[in-house]
């Protein structure tokens, strides 16, 4: 299944209809445009997460258990998002996703 982003949380958000996207409540990362749900394989540009423990394997930057991320939210991981209680940020979660959507779509 090949999807443009997709989302790894318990939580069910809503990204912009322009994107093809599709939200996972856990997965195993196989490399950075890959991973596997429920013995499927699933293709994607860009993930999404708001709790990396539903990811096992996979490995970002962290400074006191916070992900270190760059004014996209964009982590160490190229093309991997993380949002909430993983990152330091006085932004709502739908302003963040705003951000991320719209550097997805606009490059900015």
């Amino acid at each position: 299944m090949d999807y443009q982003v997709i989302i790894i949380s318990q939580n069910d958000y809503q990204l912009s209809e322009e994107l093809n996207y599709t939200t996972l409540d856990h997965c195993i990362l196989e490399d950075e445009n890959s991973l596997i749900y429920d013995d499927q394989k699933y293709y994607f540009d860009y993930l999404i997460t708001d709790d990396d423990s539903l990811i096992p394997n996979l490995k970002l930057e962290k400074e006191h258990n916070i992900i270190i991320t760059n004014y996209y939210q964009e982590t160490s991981a190229l093309n991997v998002f993380a949002i909430g209680k993983l990152i330091k940020t006085n932004r709502t979660i739908e302003e963040q996703l705003e951000i991320i959507t719209n550097y997805i779509i606009n490059g900015e």
